[in-house]
This record gives C-alpha cells, structure tokens and sequence, in this order.
C-alpha cells in the first residue's frame, strides 16, 4: 500500500513481540501497549511501511557527547585563563616591587641630599655668627684705639664680651651660639697691628680674625 495512503492504527511492533505500537498515519510514535487476545477475522488493513522490515531503532543522541566535549574546552580555557592571570599577576608584582624599590632608592637620595643642605646651612650659618662677632670686637678695639695707646681688656662673662678700659668696663655685646673667642693680640704699635680671633662650632671655615691690617678674615691671628 501507498505510505500517504497506510492509516493511523496500532500494528505488532517488531522489535518488541507481543506488544503494538502506534502509527499515526505519517511515522511510528512511542506510544507502544500489549497485544490484544487474537479476534474473528476482519477485513485485511494494509501494512504501514517499513513495518515488515521492523521498525528502526533511533541513533543515540549526540548531545552527550558534545555537552563533554564543550566542558572540556571550556575547562581548559578556563585553565589557561587562570594560568595567564597569575602571571599577569605575578608581573605586576614584580614590576610594583621594582618600583618600590627605586622609589625607596630615590627616597633615600633625596633625605642624602637634604640632610647634606641642612649640613651646609647649618655650617654657612654658623660662620656667619662667628664672623659677625669678630666684626663686633674688631670696630670695638678700633674704636678704642682712637683715644687710647693700649688694647681695651675684653673678657667674656655670661655670654657676653665685656670691653674695659682703664677707666673701667665701657661696653659689653652678646656672644653668639657656638662662638668662643681665641685671642686678642698687637704688636708696637697697638693701633697698627692689633687682631682680634674666635672660632666656630660646625663651620665650614670654623675660624676668623679682624685686624687693623687685613679688616676680616679666614683663620687665626698667627
């Protein structure tokens, strides 16, 4: 019989005995059910197609095997995205602790170079207040050997330079931070050859003189 013409009922099923299975007019269905007692003869009904050959199992589904297949790959990816990651990661490590440390470098430099500014101000200020006071004891004498013929008597008492003459004590200044008078000399006569000196903690010359031959200057009297 034509397969357009094979109407929808139920037929033995070939593959398993002593049950029907369903043809629906167009394919066999799933739908299977026991064979029924054997009936009186009724009129023959044309066999659906391919029913004498049996009917024919479906190919296993390959859903399985490609949901495997993807999680494998995808679990690889995941893999190699894991394994760049901590790469990429240790990199960065690398590279942050490189430039922690040439910051920690340049950090050091730069305290280095401060601290030696400091050193150097420091050092500058400190021979400035030497050479201030030896100007102060210079103008002081000069001064004095207007109307005298001797060096006036200068002392230092409680931090201070205290000038006396024979008259008496006529003048007395502060003595700044760090500075200690050396000296106080002339040769014949006091007018033309008198100096004055004192030195300096932490300059970087440390030690000046002001005479009546060469005003103010680096260094001692001798």
């Amino acid at each position: 019989m034509n397969e357009s013409r094979a109407a929808a009922s139920w037929h033995p099923d070939s593959l398993q005995p002593g049950r029907l299975r369903y043809w629906d007019g167009v394919a066999w269905t799933d739908h299977v059910r026991p064979a029924e007692p054997p009936q009186p003869a009724s009129p023959a009904v044309s066999a659906p197609p391919g029913l004498a050959r049996g009917f024919a199992e479906p190919e296993p589904s390959r859903a399985p095997r490609v949901g495997m297949i993807v999680a494998t790959v995808l679990g690889a990816l995941s893999v190699a995205l894991l394994a760049v990651s901590a790469a990429l990661y240790m990199a960065d490590t690398r590279a942050d602790d490189a430039a922690s440390a040439e910051e920690a470098a340049r950090a050091e430099i730069r305290d280095q170079e401060a601290a030696e500014r400091d050193a150097e101000r420091a050092a500058e200020e400190a021979d400035s207040r030497a050479k201030a006071d030896v100007s102060t004891l210079g103008k002081e004498i000069a001064t004095h050997l207007v109307d005298h013929d001797e060096l006036p008597t200068i002392t230092v008492e409680g931090g201070e330079y205290v000038f006396t003459a024979p008259e008496g004590e006529y003048a007395r200044e502060p003595v700044s931070e760090g500075v200690e008078l050396v000296e106080i000399a002339a040769g014949d006569p006091a007018y033309a050859t008198w100096c004055a000196a004192v030195r300096v903690e932490g300059g970087a010359v440390g030690a000046f003189r002001y005479s009546a031959q060469d005003g103010l200057a680096e260094g001692s009297c001798g």
